[in-house]
Order: structure tokens, then sequence, then C-alpha cells
């Protein structure tokens, strides 16, 4: 795994994402399998069904945005401020509830502009994920044409309140064996985390619902359509019910 890990690592070195790729990707995107990844949620939110009810049917869409920053394929990615309600300091895509008359990708472009004043076109999506909050999640892979460097990246969080800071990660880091491990969550869930050190200083560590969809997109659509080898899960992880879905 390693030895595959830092091939992926090394190719993806200054590897930019250009308008053949973007289009493999968006065709793969296209072609996935319907699925989704439903859990049940904590007991303690089954207690009231009304409230139950209420929070399965919320939903809500993340924009996964690709783009390049300081020539090198990247992620875009936030970290809320403590002035949001939910989720407080903690990593995670551009994203929120879906309005009544929204799509899941209208959603995802909103919040994306909203949140850091940039703008992308819609290129697919992954499968729709349970949040442990009872939200169901859709994520939707966009890419961000305009050239972007570190300096820029780090301005856009000052579009929002609900943003106390914006940062992007290469697809090269998330491929390093050094960066992508495994944890144990509330004793239920072995789910993907990564930890990325920019210049010796650490970044925000990415856990929870945002790791498993970063996870689980550079798996089955990046890896696959830009040739690279990416770390096999611990067969042991387990993250939530599997379910089909039309």
């Amino acid at each position: 795994v390693l030895r595959g890990a830092s091939r992926c690592f090394a190719v993806l070195r200054g590897m930019r994402l250009d308008a053949t790729r973007v289009a493999r990707i968006r065709s793969a995107a296209a072609q996935l399998p319907a699925r989704r990844y439903d859990s049940k949620l904590p007991r303690r939110m089954q207690r009231d069904p009304a409230e139950y009810e209420r929070r399965l049917a919320r939903r809500a869409a993340v924009c996964v945005a690709l783009c390049n920053v300081d020539n090198q394929a990247s992620l875009l990615l936030t970290l809320r401020s403590d002035k949001v309600g939910t989720h407080a300091g903690q990593v995670s895509f551009p994203g929120g509830h879906i309005d009544e008359g929204e799509t899941p990708e209208v959603a995802a472009l909103r919040e994306l502009a909203e949140e850091t004043d940039l703008v992308a076109e819609p290129l697919g999506r992954w499968h729709p994920v349970r949040a442990v909050t009872g939200t169901m999640v859709t994520p939707v892979l966009c890419f961000i044409e305009q050239e972007l460097d570190r300096d820029t990246v780090q301005r856009t969080a000052n579009a929002s309140v609900e943003v106390a800071q914006t940062f992007s990660v290469s697809l090269a880091d998330l491929c390093s064996p050094y960066v992508r491990t495994e944890e144990n969550l509330h004793g239920r869930w072995v789910m993907p985390r990564f930890q990325v050190d920019r210049d010796g200083e650490p970044y925000p560590p990415i856990w929870g619902l945002t790791a498993f969809m970063i996870d689980g997109v550079m798996r089955e659509l990046l890896a696959p359509q830009l040739d690279l080898t990416y770390p096999a899960p611990d067969p042991s992880s387990a993250s939530g019910e599997d379910t089909s879905s039309s």
C-alpha cells in the first residue's frame, strides 16, 4: 500500500486539472451506480418520534470543489466558524440545506458563492450520505475554472461569517500514506482521517463526514479517472449502512 500511495503522490505533484481530465471525471460521475449511505441515527435521537422523522426529512448539499491552486490539482475546504449552529470549528465543504425548489446542484453552487464568492460548474454527484444529525447530504462534484493561489484561497474566507478559514488540499497530499489514516468514531465506525501539514504547520484535521466523502470521491472517481493508486481501506472499516436507491 505504501509503495502504491507513494506512486500516486509522486505522479500528482505538479499535476493540473485540464479540460480532458475534467471531462473524464464528469463522464465517470454520470455512470456511478445508484447508492446511498443511510445509517440509523444514534438512539438518543430516536426517543422523540416526531423529531426523528423531521430530521430524516432534511436534505442538504455540499460542493466538492475541484480546482487548481498554485498549479496543483486540489480540493477546496472551509473551517467553520464558531458562529454556526452545528459543526463549529470543523473542516467541511461549502454547503448547507437545500431550499424549497432547489436541486442539490443549485444549492451547492449557491452555498459555494455565499461562503467563498467563488463560482464553479457542476460535474456530477457522489452518493448521498446520512449525517449523524439526520440530514441526508448530497455531495455535488464541481470544478472551479478560475486559477487560484494560496493567498487568493485564504482571502475567500472573508465572504461569510460562517467561515473562519478557507484552504485547499492537493490531491497529492490526500494520496500520501502519511496524511490518510483511519480512526474509530464513537465505537461504531472505522473512518478515514486526513492530517495535512503545509510548510511545517498542520492544517485542521479532516475527519467525520467530510473525510468519508473525500475518501469515497477519491477512491471511486478521481483515482480511477486520473490513473492514480489510492491507499486501500482497512478491511474492517464500516461507515454505515449501504443501501441502494433509485
